[in-house]
């Protein structure tokens, strides 16, 4: 491709000194030898993963597939579930489940999601992790059709999630008759995030007026409120000053009102609105990760494996414990 086709709608041509357009042949070999190397270090990373993983005991559900190139090749997926696990799973996870994704667990990007639980004490415990080397649907569909076939009895009636085109396409695929939630809290955030971004030209004077305005509508607690402050929002200066933020409502969110609006979590969800005890568990384990790892795929398994696994069983049991004495 000729340089000038890169710069067609600004109808110049690159200098030939700008290096985004021209590397030198220095950056390239760099790129490429930094891949290489990368992919070289993973195969490594994986071997050793392999053998943590065919370590477990027989109690343990386990699931390892390396990533492979070529052809045949496919991508790497990791599945896991201790024997407590699976307990706190058929106990308490077929009222809801919350289904949370977090990054930066190891160097190589591998997105790590965690199931997990609300038990009887109040607290969270993981009931199963996965990483997926893409965040696609097909590679979270793999992952828990793997978690229905460890775990035949589990049926969710709720699944909460974040605002997640995959991991909700996915949900349906494995568990068709779920119902979805959206967690608030990301819900809020999110929200606020778009309406504060200048780029979709909302004046800060009527930020605050459209946000609660969506929280009113968020807040419904029948069909015929829900509507009436639908309506309220649509006839807003917020609403019609603003295209983006019709579309905005009308595309990414009002769609999927069953998920998020108060009057459709009417019937018992176990009393969950938000991921926080998730986030908050996220935040532990990255924490311990910070101090003892280096980043590898292996070297989160063995603190994933040494502690925090046997941090919640203990947590669980003194809490029994305590409640008999």
């Amino acid at each position: 491709m000729h340089p000038r086709d890169l710069c067609t709608e600004l109808g110049i041509e690159p200098d030939r000194l700008n290096t985004q357009f021209f590397p030198k042949a220095d950056a390239v070999r760099g790129v490429l030898g930094r891949a290489v190397l990368k992919r070289q270090q993973d195969k490594v990373d994986q071997v050793a993963v392999k053998k943590k993983m065919d370590q477990r005991p027989p109690s343990e559900r386990t699931y390892f597939r390396p990533s492979k190139d070529g052809p045949d090749g496919h991508n790497m997926l990791l599945v896991h579930q201790t024997a407590f696990m699976c307990m706190m799973l058929a106990r308490f996870g077929n009222t809801i489940v919350c289904l949370d994704a977090t990054y930066k667990i190891t160097k190589w990007g591998f997105a790590l999601f965690i199931l997990c639980v609300i038990t009887n004490y109040g607290f969270a415990v993981p009931v199963g992790i996965f990483f997926v080397e893409h965040e696609t649907t097909e590679m979270i569909t793999e992952a828990l059709l793997k978690f229905r076939e460890f775990n035949l009895d589990w049926n969710p009636a709720y699944l909460m999630v974040d605002k997640s085109d995959a991991e909700r396409a996915a949900i349906r695929f494995v568990f068709p008759f779920a119902i979805i939630l959206l967690c608030d809290f990301h819900r809020l955030q999110a929200w606020n995030r778009w309406l504060i971004n200048r780029d979709h030209g909302v004046p800060a004077s009527i930020r605050n007026v459209a946000f609660g305005m969506l929280v009113d509508i968020a807040n419904s607690s029948s069909w015929e409120q829900l509507d009436r402050r639908v309506k309220r929002f649509e006839a807003s200066d917020a609403y019609k000053g603003n295209a983006r933020l019709a579309h905005y409502f009308h595309t990414e969110w009002y769609p999927y009102a069953s998920m998020w609006v108060a009057y459709f979590r009417e019937a018992y969800h176990g009393g969950i609105n938000t991921n926080n005890h998730q986030e908050s568990m996220n935040h532990v384990w990255k924490d311990w990760l910070k101090k003892t790892t280096d980043g590898r795929l292996d070297s989160f398994l063995v603190v994933y494996f040494d502690k925090i696994t046997l941090y919640y069983e203990d947590k669980y049991a003194m809490k029994t414990i305590d409640s008999i004495r």
